[in-house]
């Protein structure tokens, strides 16, 4: 799987996503939850928090039912909450949908 992930938001920005791996810092950030179908990565959950390594620590996503074992944490470190909401909020518009949404902040 790729180590890097450019999703563009509504405003045309890209935003470059790093796959996670091991431990995380606790610092705040943007987060996207990916699954690979049919050669190509659908966004199925894009959210942000206060700690990236609480989402990785308490795997929020793999308890909402839409959750498959195979999704794939993709995440973007931003230790200012207002880029944060504000690159939350450009995704949130450029998706396609449906997706599921955290905010956990």
């Amino acid at each position: 799987m790729k180590p890097f992930l450019d999703i563009t938001g509504a405003s045309g920005a890209v935003y470059r996503f790093r796959k996670a791996t091991g431990e995380l810092s606790p610092i705040g950030g943007n987060f996207a939850y990916v699954r690979e179908a049919e050669g190509s990565l659908t966004v199925v959950c894009c959210g942000k928090s206060r700690s990236i390594g609480w989402v990785v620590t308490k795997r929020a996503w793999f308890s909402d039912d839409h959750a498959q074992p195979d999704d794939l944490l993709y995440i973007r470190l931003n230790a200012g909450a207002a880029i944060r909401d504000r690159e939350h909020e450009d995704l949130l518009e450029g998706l396609p949908r449906p997706f599921v949404i955290y905010e956990i902040d």
